[in-house]
């Protein structure tokens, strides 16, 4: 799946259940993966791009997903199209790489 029809894909699971969203990398790319309840039945949406894409929010269709969005931003530098704010773990003054990309 490409950056611009990962918001088309998650909004076809609104009436789904959002549990939450999970960063990772893999070399010099970056990945996202979405996970949502159906009733019991887990749907796992993910998506791999380069690191210097930027990926829609998804917190105006789940608004849960800020913080999410906040975390995966902090933590492995992956840039949304919006953020309500941008940090919520480490302190003010960090000037490293985020820490689960070094």
């Amino acid at each position: 799946m490409k950056v611009s029809e990962i918001k088309r894909e998650v909004k076809k699971h609104e009436d789904d259940h959002f549990s939450c969203m999970s960063g990772f990398n893999s070399e010099r790319q970056l990945g996202l993966t979405y996970h949502f309840l159906r009733g019991k039945k887990p749907i796992d949406l993910t998506i791999v791009f380069d690191e210097d894409e930027i990926v829609p929010s998804i917190a105006d269709i789940f608004p849960s997903a800020s913080m999410y969005e906040v975390e995966a931003h902090e933590m492995f530098g992956i840039k949304f199209d919006r953020l309500e704010k941008t940090k919520m773990f480490l302190p003010d003054d960090w000037k490293k790489k985020p820490p689960l990309r070094e």
